[in-house]
């Protein structure tokens, strides 16, 4: 498949919502209520509407959200309204907003949210918070975004340069690595803060040639390893 708007080619998903269209009311692509959200290892990308689009997840106890794929959704990515707990890891988030104004991620009154590891690119916004949000930024990646923040500063260890993203054969959010062939290496790789196995994301890659993650975490999404024990990925959408 091949996103609109900025011409990358989306990761073969683990589980794809694409392509919905809604107007009126806040909406999403995914839309929750209350409870416990946990949304892990999709692909959410080309969904059109006037107000959501992406994800839209309100009032949770927890929304955590774990490596997924958010591209080119018309005006925001994820967003997650009132609730108690916010966790927004190791995601990439590209081309949302850019015809409506919209941000990747839009966070208003959660009462607290960590958002780390994520990388976030060619978006309208980058992370917009708001309604007395509490907000730890850890070690993202913010790069040609029109604007990279909205009611919050940069966080103290976040990234601001070009993540060098490559093409590789289930996607074009690769990590360019001289290990894998590309001329240079990617300032995501070993990024994180964390080790692969404290972010949960053993057998997996962001290299080209498939070799798995390993030691400290590579900052973004992460697809599915060639090598290893060869680890079923299913995804995960779970919500009261």
């Amino acid at each position: 498949m091949k996103a609109a708007g900025c011409g990358w080619r989306a990761p073969t998903p683990r589980s794809a919502i694409t392509s919905s269209s809604a107007t009126g009311r806040p909406t999403g692509a995914v839309r929750s209520s209350g409870g416990e959200i946990q949304f892990h290892h999709n692909l959410v990308a080309a969904n059109q509407a006037d107000n959501g689009s992406g994800t839209l997840f309100q009032d949770p106890v927890l929304a955590d959200l774990h490596n997924n794929v958010v591209i080119d959704n018309s005006f925001n990515g994820v967003v997650i309204v009132g609730g108690m707990q916010a966790r927004v890891r190791f995601n990439t988030l590209a081309g949302n907003g850019v015809g409506q104004g919209g941000e990747a991620i839009a966070l208003d009154n959660v009462a607290t949210a960590e958002v780390r590891a994520n990388a976030l690119r060619n978006n309208h916004i980058g992370l917009r918070v708001s309604g007395g949000t509490q907000v730890t930024l850890v070690r993202n990646s913010l790069w040609a975004n029109q604007g990279d923040y909205a009611g919050i500063e940069a966080g103290p260890s976040d990234l601001r340069g070009d993540p060098r993203h490559a093409n590789g054969p289930l996607g074009s959010f690769y990590l360019s690595n001289v290990a894998a062939g590309q001329p240079s290496n990617s300032p995501l790789i070993d990024a994180s803060g964390i080790t692969v196995h404290q972010a949960g994301l053993q057998e997996t890659t962001t290299r080209t040639d498939g070799a798995a993650d390993q030691g400290m975490a590579d900052i973004g999404s992460h697809y599915v390893s060639v090598t290893g024990t060869g680890r079923v990925w299913l995804p995960i959408v779970r919500s009261p």
